[in-house]
């Protein structure tokens, strides 16, 4: 009896351990794998809070080795990445990483550059944004959002071990919504004015570490241009007439020269021209104390709203506003 028992008991220990012993089993590996992922993380804007959940819809990962060479690329999208807790398993052999992320690629508005396996480097990942021979850029639709994030160097745990990584992402798409009005509140209609913000050093094509690399003068035209109203005309409370453009453009830096024109429908009068990058960084102190650099708050920031007055047939350059910020320049400041 006491034999019999004690094969009973060992059969019942081995069929306890029998799963966890198959389950680590692979065809060229003898031990369990290591569990290592990322994780992503979109606080970089003006509420300073994570929305990765709420805007991101796909996301790609590129990974190059320790010596710079590009081995591939992870992708996902769609509701997995609104999960609670999403990570991307990335399956890599133990040892040190470089990871490339870039998140909105798949609408065609942003192209990155073929990348070739244990041949191409990081430095061969470029961003581009469409755009026709004359560098216009498309403008039957807004951009679709875009987002960029690098670790230089991750490790990957040995076999055995788990280990997460956070990617802080930043976002490169911007949307410029441009308030045109009489000072005196009289009509103005939508079809008497062309807008465009021109890039004259190009800001379309996107490093892998997200630095702007020299490209083809670029022109942005509104996806949107309507009529409303609003009650945005100094000293005024009554409901004024107005005209509203908005425009999406790429990434902006503390730097840029590009300028805000808008002429007459026919193009041959230039009504504003506004020197953009500057106006907007005037009001980014009184936007968040916490914000500590002007190229912080551009990529914070994701949404302008430019009001701009004419005094007939003449730009009003005694007041603008952006975003609720009132700015009094001087027209030699322009």
């Amino acid at each position: 009896m006491t034999d019999h028992l004690h094969i009973l008991r060992l059969l019942a220990a081995w069929m306890f351990l029998l799963p966890a012993l198959t389950s680590c089993i692979y065809d060229d590996i003898d031990e369990c794998p290591q569990a290592y992922s990322v994780c992503f993380r979109y606080d970089y804007n003006m509420e300073f809070t994570d929305l990765f959940a709420d805007e991101v819809e796909n996301l790609s990962v590129y990974v190059f080795d320790a010596g710079g060479k590009y081995l591939r690329t992870f992708s996902d999208r769609g509701d997995a990445l609104r999960k609670p807790g999403y990570s991307l398993p990335l399956p890599l052999d133990p040892g040190r990483y470089r990871l490339v992320a870039w998140a909105g690629l798949t609408d065609g508005c942003f192209e990155p550059s073929a990348m070739e396996a244990l041949n191409s480097v990081a430095e061969d990942l470029v961003v581009t944004l469409q755009c026709d021979g004359n560098g216009e850029v498309p403008h039957d639709k807004p951009l679709a959002p875009l987002w960029q994030a690098m670790a230089e160097t991750v490790t990957v745990p040995p076999v055995g071990t788990e280990r997460t990584d956070t990617l802080g992402l930043i976002k490169d798409t911007n949307t410029i919504r441009v308030i045109l009005q009489q000072r005196n509140g009289s009509p103005i209609r939508a079809t008497d004015y062309s807008f465009s913000i021109e890039c004259p050093h190009g800001n379309g094509r996107l490093a892998f570490d997200n630095t702007l690399l020299d490209g083809r003068p670029l022109i942005y035209r509104p996806y949107l241009q309507t009529e409303g109203t609003g009650d945005e005309a100094s000293g005024s409370t009554a409901a004024a007439s107005n005209v509203i453009a908005e425009l999406s453009v790429s990434r902006l830096m503390e730097d840029d020269a590009m300028r805000l024109h808008i002429t007459n429908a026919s193009g041959s009068t230039l009504l504003v021209d506004l020197s953009l990058v500057k106006y907007i960084l005037m009001t980014h102190r009184e936007e968040d104390g916490r914000i500590r650099s002007d190229q912080e708050y551009l990529d914070r920031q994701d949404e302008y709203v430019i009001t701009l007055f004419l005094d007939g047939q003449t730009w009003f350059d005694g007041l603008i506003i952006i975003n609720g910020w009132a700015l009094r320049p001087s027209s030699t400041d322009l």
